[in-house]
């Protein structure tokens, strides 16, 4: 169970900020316990272990409005299944993705809600698209009826001062008209905040 000083992390955010509570490896007990209704997820084989199989969790995601936030790298093969599951995918980056997202939303009848996931740094060990290719992409998602690029989202490099990045994504984002930013982590969501992110990601400080 979430204490109450991490009660306190989602009383204080603006009402314009998504908390995405990320849970990946966290049991059914912590998570039906957690003030929000965005929980995310970075595997769909972990998603299907604990939404569709643990009853807790399958009643939440059937009795309320719960959305799940795919935020783990895509894999082509399993898109089907993430479709079936998310409302919200974080970390699209392929054109050959985006429409296998889209035929898996319109089958299903539904809309689904994209960031294109930008490697402001270049980080060859990441996922995401240069920045000078974002115009392009978001041309071609443009073309799909069932998939929504809705903003987008980078993480930057570990150890360093993360603000022009961040930066940098908002300046991507009001070129683009997109008001989605998706950037922001446990250890950086409060600078995020500065920058503009309106859907932060928050896993660890939640369960300290």
């Amino acid at each position: 169970m979430i204490k109450p000083m991490n009660q306190k992390i989602l009383a204080h955010l603006p009402s314009n900020i998504k908390l995405i509570a990320v849970t990946k490896g966290r049991p059914a007990i912590d998570i039906i316990n957690l003030d929000t209704q965005d929980f995310g997820e970075n595997r769909i084989e972990e998603i299907e272990s604990k939404w569709e199989a643990e009853p807790l969790l399958r009643n939440l995601l059937n009795n309320k409005n719960v959305n799940i936030h795919f935020i783990g790298k895509l894999s082509g093969k399993k898109i089907k299944r993430i479709v079936k599951f998310c409302s919200y995918i974080h970390s699209l980056d392929s054109i050959k993705h985006a429409a296998l997202i889209d035929k898996a939303a319109s089958d299903s009848n539904k809309i689904i809600n994209c960031f294109i996931q930008v490697n402001l740094a270049k980080e060859p060990q990441k996922s995401g698209i240069d920045a000078g290719d974002l115009n392009k992409f978001i041309e071609e998602c443009n073309k799909f009826h069932n998939l929504k690029v809705i903003g987008l989202m980078t993480m930057p490099p570990v150890d360093v001062d993360p603000s022009p990045y961040f930066q940098e994504l908002q300046n991507l984002a009001k070129q683009n008209n997109l008001s989605g930013l998706s950037m922001g982590m446990s250890d950086d969501y409060e600078i995020a905040i500065k920058y503009g992110a309106n859907y932060i990601r928050i896993g660890r400080k939640l369960f300290e």
